[in-house]
């Protein structure tokens, strides 16, 4: 090889992250999905275990603020929306939009949002959904030894409840292991942190 082409794309100055709080992953999972039309950045979708996890973690102290407690109703599911662009008006705006249209949407119940602004806040609500994902690793017994996980990736009209991969999702929530998705424009990719 002689030559190599790069395609760089500068780093947008602004970014946040909207926190919308599901009673179930196959909620979360399932809106995330209709939510992509709307065209965030991306979308991740995070089950109770992964929460459990992190809100048991020192890590916990630095995001709590985004994910509120509900004793009547608990949070089963998390989508991280995440926006970002270069001009803050205009980022504000799609926000508004956005959470706008979750308000007058009735298609699945959301128990709550929250904002994360700026890279800082964003970065820290990423590394607790990492750092949890990383301690399934510690979880006592057969199905919390190993983090690694499978994938399955598939087109976003794919992505359906009884798509194969939300299938075993779905599946998996009777099992006390974690599952997480993520939603992107070009694909869907449910990652099953199990084996």
């Amino acid at each position: 090889m002689v030559e190599a082409k790069l395609n760089l794309l500068p780093i947008p100055r602004h970014s946040l992250l909207l926190n919308v709080r599901y009673a179930s992953f196959m909620d979360a999972l399932g809106d995330a999905r209709a939510l992509m039309a709307r065209a965030p950045l991306s979308i991740e979708t995070v089950d109770s275990r992964v929460l459990q996890l992190a809100m048991q973690d020192i890590v916990w102290h630095g995001v709590a603020e985004y994910f509120p407690d509900d004793p009547q109703r608990p949070t089963l599911g998390i989508n991280l929306i995440e926006f970002c662009g270069d001009d803050e008006d205009e980022l504000a705006q799609r926000v508004a939009a956005f959470i706008e249209h979750l308000r007058i949407d009735r298609s699945v119940e959301r128990l709550g949002h929250t904002l994360a602004r700026g890279a800082a806040a964003v970065a820290r609500v990423y590394a607790m959904r990492k750092r949890a994902v990383g301690l399934l690793g510690n979880v006592a017994g057969r199905r919390g030894r190993s983090p690694s996980s499978r994938i399955a990736r598939c087109r976003p009209s794919g992505c359906r409840p009884s798509s194969p991969s939300s299938a075993r999702c779905s599946t998996a929530m009777a099992w006390p292991t974690a599952c997480s998705a993520t939603s992107m424009p070009a694909c869907c990719t449910c990652a099953r942190p199990w084996t």
